[in-house]
């Protein structure tokens, strides 16, 4: 139904390129979730044509290159051409961008590599995936964390948040006879909007933060936001570290508070902190 040959998934490590193969291989081909993480696994080097799965008719075939970094220059450019050639199966290739432009460089004169470079500048300077329809660049780099063009809710921070913060994974909380010492519980009741009904506004000021980095030319990737808000939310403790500091001392939660863990960890801990998670230093 298109005469797309070649998708290109460019972006850092991080922006879930695998995770939207994988997806592919869930909503387009009908295969499971396990299915297709074991595809993923073993069938997405581009050595194999992925067929639709049985549960599913009138798809076509994938051939996926799940990390071009595992190949050398000149081999990566060898699967560009024949992907490019392509005429029955959708290819589809990860690629930082610098693997890619690399690629590209090594037969530059090719048909293929001229253009895919033309989409990859006419991407970058407009925004479209596709001048020709044939070949598709989908830079994840472009894709914001935050973005509230259709309502901040729409976000990817607070989708990940409403989530995470649902009153109905935290039932294990509701008897332990520590919840109203444990800062983690703090920060649920403080984020989740069935505890507080100021949590839907203190949730929109984490956006506009993320936003104000991203506007300052910050690349959040989706592993960077999962971890930010797992950081914040937890402060990196367990809950038996909160048994056992609540147990033996006082006033020591507050540092743990989500608003206090934006901006500074707390004292002693976390030295490798700002190396597992970049965009807190910044």
């Amino acid at each position: 139904k298109t005469n797309a040959t070649l998708v290109i998934l460019t972006g850092d490590a991080g922006h879930g390129k695998t995770h939207l193969c994988r997806r592919i291989l869930e909503t387009i081909l009908g295969y499971s979730e396990s299915e297709a993480r074991a595809l993923i696994k073993d069938s997405c080097d581009g050595s194999k044509i992925i067929e639709q799965s049985s549960a599913q008719q009138d798809s076509r075939a994938l051939r996926i290159f799940k990390d071009f970094s595992e190949f050398d220059a000149s081999k990566a450019s060898d699967a560009l051409k024949d992907a490019y050639q392509s005429k029955e199966e959708l290819n589809i290739v990860c690629a930082n961008e610098g693997k890619l432009r690399k690629v590209l460089a090594t037969d530059k004169d090719s048909e293929a590599s001229k253009q895919i470079s033309h989409e990859l500048s006419a991407h970058s300077e407009t925004g479209t995936t596709s001048t020709n329809g044939k070949i598709h660049i989908i830079n994840l780099n472009f894709q914001s964390v935050s973005s509230k063009e259709n309502g901040y809710r729409k976000s990817l921070t607070a989708q990940a948040l409403k989530i995470w913060l649902d009153g109905r994974k935290w039932s294990a909380c509701t008897n332990c006879e520590k919840q109203l010492r444990c800062p983690i519980y703090h920060n649920f009741r403080m984020l989740s909007e069935s505890q507080s009904p100021e949590a839907e506004k203190r949730q929109e000021r984490i956006v506009e933060l993320l936003s104000a980095a991203e506007r300052l030319g910050e690349v959040i990737t989706i592993r960077d936001l999962l971890m930010l808000i797992s950081y914040i939310i937890t402060g990196g403790l367990e809950c038996k570290d909160v048994q056992r500091r609540a147990s033996r001392s006082k006033g020591w939660q507050n540092e743990y508070s989500y608003y206090n863990l934006l901006y500074e960890a707390p004292k002693g801990t976390y030295s490798e902190l700002y190396k597992v998670i970049p965009i807190l230093e910044r």
